[in-house]
């Protein structure tokens, strides 16, 4: 019994701390208080990943159904993904070097700094 009381404490401080994690995120882009805990889990975790990132981005932006990206850059060995376009619900495609051309729109781990680089962008 003692185990389980133990383990049971264990889990409770990681829920704790994963609260106060997406708490911390939400606080660096508040555009994530849209999001489920689950959904902002995928894209933290899966940031680096246009497909998951996709599932998600119509939540967070208003007029923007998906991001088309090119991935034929590399670092490291990692492929790394730059966001080339955003295609709004009709389909219509808007080349991101026309609106932006001083903000990095690569997907990288740190998610809130490259979503506020598209946001800029964006506006």
């Amino acid at each position: 019994m003692n185990v389980l009381n133990g383990l049971n404490e264990q889990l409770e401080i990681v829920q704790k701390k994963l609260n106060d994690l997406l708490a911390a995120k939400r606080a660096m882009f508040p555009r994530f208080f849209f999001l489920s805990n689950e959904d902002l889990l995928e894209i933290i975790g899966q940031a680096m990943n246009p497909i998951a990132i996709n599932k998600h981005i119509k939540k967070i932006y208003e007029g923007i159904n998906s991001i088309k990206t090119d991935s034929s850059s590399q670092s490291k060995g990692v492929k790394m993904h730059v966001i080339t376009k955003v295609v709004a619900e009709d389909g219509e495609e808007l080349p991101v070097q026309e609106i932006s051309s001083s903000h990095s729109l690569e997907l990288n781990t740190n998610v809130e700094s490259w979503m506020k680089n598209l946001t800029e962008a964006s506006h």
